[in-house]
């Protein structure tokens, strides 16, 4: 799960790259994969505060294994998005 949502971060990543080498607009890709990374994140702390994580006890009720699996890849999508962003936006300076 984690691999996964990992490995569509980067592509998702590497496409707002492509976007941004061929129309030379970085605005559009730093929204973009930036807004994506904070939706991954705020979902990812929705779905925490409501079903709980492994440490913590939701609103619904207790904690399971597999719903820390997917807040984990959730976070990992949401914090390859935005670190991707970061990255993006320090090539488009140069």
């Amino acid at each position: 799960m984690i691999k996964k949502s990992i490995i569509i971060g980067v592509i998702l990543v590497l496409a707002g790259a492509a976007i941004g080498m061929v129309s030379k607009n970085w605005n559009y890709v730093l929204i973009f994969n930036g807004g994506i990374g904070i939706i991954a994140f705020l979902l990812a702390t929705a779905y925490v505060k409501v079903f709980g994580s492994a440490t913590t006890y939701g609103k619904v009720g207790k904690y399971k294994k597999s719903n820390n699996n997917i807040t984990n890849a959730v976070f990992a999508f949401g914090g390859i998005n935005i670190i991707g962003t970061i990255i993006i936006y320090i090539i488009s300076l140069i």
